[in-house]
């Protein structure tokens, strides 16, 4: 219990035991009257002892009681004209308080006619006018309180309501930490699958080019000392491209390479084949590519990397031809080998990679692949 309801508490225990002074100073003669009166202080005590340490769980019954005391109440003002009485009249409104909206309203109006009736009708040897000045000043007095009374109330729902909120906002503060760790842990996981990708897009064409460098060196080991240490040069040269990548890659995640000439770009990707004479790239690229966003230009070159790949690795192809054609409002990207038909396609790293960047870009993919096809991978971008 609050401080303060425990000093109003022991102020209204005061009451009542002076009220057992004055009941019997006053009535001492009287014993039945005496007696009756003890009672409704006694059920009076004993209701603010129920009531401040919320013994009365029905509520139904706890209306009821309040209905009682303040009868109770009314009756001993009626009998014992003194300060003490008025005093406890007052310290009800304080109680009422505790109740809601509407029961508040109910008890205030009993409260009020029964007080100001009794009042009207206490016998007194005053005067008519002595009488209406003493009711006016206890209306003033009665409506004061009550007011009071009310504008507390009002602050402390308001402060109530504002702890609620605080606690509301304490809570979707919380919840939005919470949301925006889940955001960092997403954009890690993303950035760890881009970064995955890049590796696999720029190291496994690499590595692919490499491996098919030290079959054939192995192959000509013995046969061709000029041509093996062309293919150990350009081995050589790929393994320090691929260790430039991987720097770049782990470095410079969050920008796109800047390509500048695109189709210098692709002629530099294909030139990695040169020397194997079974392998034949073509490509025809409309030079207007260059004009495009470079977000456009490396995913391209990216996808354009990853089908070479796929085609020698997976299909074992010896012929891939490039296309690349461009519309007022669109590009169409047509990328076929002769390699090995594919009549269930599953979708390896490499092809998802090429559908989530044509799909960034809000394009589509189509692979097909038959007799008289091969493979075909068939792209169209909105540009």
């Amino acid at each position: 219990m609050k401080t303060q309801l425990k000093i109003f508490l022991g102020l209204k225990i005061l009451l009542l035991f002076s009220l057992f002074v004055l009941i019997y100073i006053d009535y001492g003669n009287d014993y039945l009257l005496m007696i009756a009166l003890f009672c409704l202080c006694i059920f009076m005590f004993f209701h603010e002892y129920l009531m401040n340490f919320k013994l009365i769980r029905n509520v139904k019954y706890e209306y009821i009681l309040m209905f009682l005391h303040v009868c109770s109440a009314m009756i001993i003002y009626y009998y014992v004209k003194h300060v003490n009485s008025i005093a406890l009249i007052y310290c009800l409104i304080f109680d009422f308080f505790n109740f809601n909206k509407n029961i508040l309203k109910v008890f205030l109006g009993i409260h009020a006619s029964l007080y100001f009736f009794i009042t009207t009708i206490i016998p007194t040897h005053q005067d008519i006018r002595t009488t209406i000045i003493f009711i006016t000043i206890n209306f003033f007095a009665y409506c004061g309180i009550t007011g009071m009374l009310y504008n507390q109330k009002k602050i402390e729902v308001e402060k109530e309501e504002l702890e609620q909120l605080n606690k509301k906002l304490t809570v979707a503060n919380t919840k939005l930490f919470e949301y925006a760790a889940n955001i960092e842990k997403i954009t890690i996981l993303k950035e760890r699958s881009r970064v995955s990708q890049q590796l696999h897009d720029s190291l496994g064409h690499s590595l692919m080019a490499l491996t098919m460098y030290l079959e054939f060196a192995e192959k000509i080991s013995n046969k061709d000392d000029i041509n093996l240490k062309k293919v150990l040069h350009q081995s050589k040269a790929i393994v320090q491209s691929s260790i430039a990548e991987l720097r770049n890659t782990v470095t410079l995640m969050k920008s796109e390479p800047e390509i500048q000439d695109f189709t210098d770009a692709i002629k530099k990707l294909i030139s990695n084949f040169h020397l194997f004479n079974y392998i034949k790239i073509n490509y025809y690229i409309n030079r207007s590519i260059d004009d495009l966003d470079n977000s456009i230009k490396a995913s391209l070159y990216t996808t354009i990397q990853e089908s070479i790949t796929n085609g020698l690795k997976h299909g074992n192809a010896t012929k891939i031809d490039i296309e690349i054609l461009r519309s007022n409002d669109n590009l169409e990207i047509l990328i076929t080998n002769n390699g090995v038909v594919c009549n269930n396609i599953v979708k390896s790293n490499g092809l998802v990679g090429i559908d989530n960047r044509i799909k960034a870009l809000g394009g589509t993919t189509n692979y097909i692949s038959n007799t008289n096809l091969g493979f075909c991978i068939n792209i169209f971008i909105p540009i």
